[in-house]
């Protein structure tokens, strides 16, 4: 059985559009490593280091597993899995005093509702 056997085009695209997405993202984040355990610091998440790298250990295995198209319904729901908890950690827009910040990060939230569902459409 090949990669993407009996798929339609448009499917194969939302997976490598979406799994490219996740890459993107991933090693942005990746190479902004200090930043993002200060960032999660400041949160007051414990041992930010430990819990970034948790994270990473999760995106990218769901990443690959959509791209590849290897055991898909388990990397989208490892890719659901991160975004719900990056979204947890970074988006908590109703501890925010000021409210621009707050609002930007409440739709940066619905965003992620967003990309939850386009990940179910990859079932």
């Amino acid at each position: 059985m090949s990669f993407y056997d009996g798929q339609a085009p448009l499917h194969i695209a939302a997976q490598l559009v979406m799994g490219g997405f996740f890459l993107f993202q991933g090693v942005k984040n990746m190479r902004r490593w200090k930043v993002n355990v200060g960032r999660m610091a400041a949160l007051g998440i414990p041992k930010p280091a430990l819990c970034l790298a948790i994270g990473f250990a999760i995106q990218f295995p769901g990443t690959f597993m959509v791209l590849l198209d290897w055991h898909r319904p388990a990397g989208v729901a490892l890719l659901m899995l991160f975004t719900v908890l990056a979204t947890a950690v970074f988006h908590r827009f109703w501890r925010m005093t000021d409210p621009v910040r707050a609002e930007y990060h409440f739709l940066l939230l619905t965003y992620n509702v967003f990309v939850i569902g386009a990940l179910l459409l990859l079932i």
